[in-house]
């Protein structure tokens, strides 16, 4: 009868650390957006670099890739396929720092949904 309010010690054990859970979720929100990752696309001729937050901060591209506008749209395939290959990347790094977060808070389930709120 009683066995589906199993997860209220989950919600209990969310309130009583409160606390340290918004610093920890604050922290992990600062180090996400300090973090670079990059990704790369056409066997590293164009690579660009984004932040924890998503935030395109560099993009290297090869010479060859400039010599003319015949390969603009060549260019511009490498460049979104590197800004994707880096946003999955640095979506992927996040969710494994606020994995660890949430495990070290020993809070069940806390990882998962703060992954599913995109923290």
């Amino acid at each position: 009868m009683f066995g589906k309010l199993g997860g209220l010690g989950n919600m209990a054990a969310l309130a009583s650390n409160f606390g340290e859970i918004q610093k920890r979720i604050k922290e992990v929100h600062r180090k996400t957006g300090e973090m670079v990752v990059t990704g790369s696309a056409g066997e590293g001729a164009v690579e660009v670099d984004v932040t924890g937050h998503g935030e395109m901060v560099a993009c290297r591209i090869a010479p060859a890739l400039l010599s003319g506008p015949e390969n603009a749209g060549e260019l511009q395939t490498l460049v979104i396929d590197a800004s994707n290959d880096a946003g999955k990347k640095a979506k992927a790094a996040a969710k494994e720092m606020i994995s660890k977060e949430a495990e070290d808070l020993n809070v069940p389930g806390l990882g998962d949904m703060l992954a599913k709120v995109g923290m």
